[in-house]
């Protein structure tokens, strides 16, 4: 892979958004990795599949997907994009465009954890009395319960003032963020189809954490360090050769996982309803693939350390 990579960034003005005040910002900055968008690595992704399986396969229904071509697009996937506008603060439809949460989680991912976590005490402890039968709290529980509510609000509002009013004019910190995200999935959607991103961070219960949070057909789930390695993308060419090496490999691992897994939907032969990829790229330099369909055993869906092996896992369903 070449070690250079311009960045284009632009951005385009929208009109004032209402939120506790009137606000101005920009929408939407788009950002173009020039000389990597056509770079692309071919993955080997060969499984065969057992007689048992082939015979299934042989005697389902008429609405079988057919292995070598990509499946059509479906209703399920059409909410995609509005979603993903929606959690980023760029929704055409809501009255109120900025989400402190989600910039707050792809901004500063510890004081996220933090005020997440505190928010999840508080909400365990009002479920406990409001279950039936439940007794009501002691005065000692009420204090604590408000103690976490309002040391939650004091770090969200602390992030607030520290990050996106530093300059008395407010400007949301996430937004190059999301930049770098909407162009990763500019360049990865095609056949009909969107390929989401997403990312996580250690907030496992979190549902914001989901790789199928968009309900996209592919979907992608990054690290949050790895979408803060990302940032380095418009100075790439300002970089010490080592950090160049590290980004780059980061670039290369997301296109050959993606084409892997792409791949899996392309040879998959069956009629799962609803059937939807996904990759996960870990901290720790593994990969793993998944599938979720209608009625799956798990709502998470199935995963498999290899494309081939996630072949073989959805050939092997009725």
């Amino acid at each position: 892979m070449s070690n250079t990579i311009n960045i284009h960034m632009n951005q385009t003005p929208f009109t004032e958004v209402q939120t506790k005040s009137v606000i101005n910002h920009n929408q939407n900055p788009q950002l173009k990795v020039v000389g990597f968008e056509k770079e692309r690595i071919e993955p080997n992704t060969k499984v065969d599949i057992s007689k048992e399986s082939q015979l299934k396969q042989e005697n389902s229904s008429q609405n079988t997907k057919k292995a070598g071509v990509t499946g059509p697009r479906e209703d399920w996937e059409n909410g995609s994009a509005e979603l993903r506008r929606d959690a980023r603060g760029e929704s055409k439809t809501r009255a109120s465009k900025f989400n402190p949460l989600e910039s707050m989680r792809i901004d500063e991912p510890e004081t996220y954890a933090k005020s997440m976590e505190l928010t999840r005490r508080a909400g365990e402890m009002q479920q406990k009395w409001l279950a039936f039968g439940a007794e009501a709290p002691t005065e000692e529980e009420l204090e604590e319960y408000q103690r976490l509510r309002d040391e939650s609000f004091r770090i969200e509002n602390d992030w607030f003032q520290r990050r996106c009013m530093a300059t008395g004019t407010f400007q949301d910190p996430a937004e190059k963020r999301y930049a770098t995200l909407n162009t990763l999935e500019s360049m990865y959607s095609s056949e009909g189809h969107e390929t989401s991103f997403n990312f996580y961070g250690t907030e496992e219960a979190d549902s914001r954490n989901s790789l199928w949070r968009f309900y996209s057909k592919f979907n992608v789930l990054l690290s949050a360090n790895m979408v803060k390695d990302l940032d380095n993308l418009n100075k790439f060419n300002k970089l010490v050769d080592k950090d160049k090496e590290d980004l780059s490999k980061l670039l290369e691992k997301i296109t050959e996982s993606i084409a892997n897994m792409k791949d899996v939907e392309k040879a998959y032969e069956g009629n799962l309803e609803w059937l939807a990829f996904g990759v996960k790229l870990w901290d720790n330099g593994d990969v793993t693939y998944h599938a979720n369909y209608k009625d799956c055993e798990n709502k998470d869906g199935i995963m498999a350390n290899s494309a081939e092996e996630l072949l073989q896992m959805l050939m092997e369903k009725k």
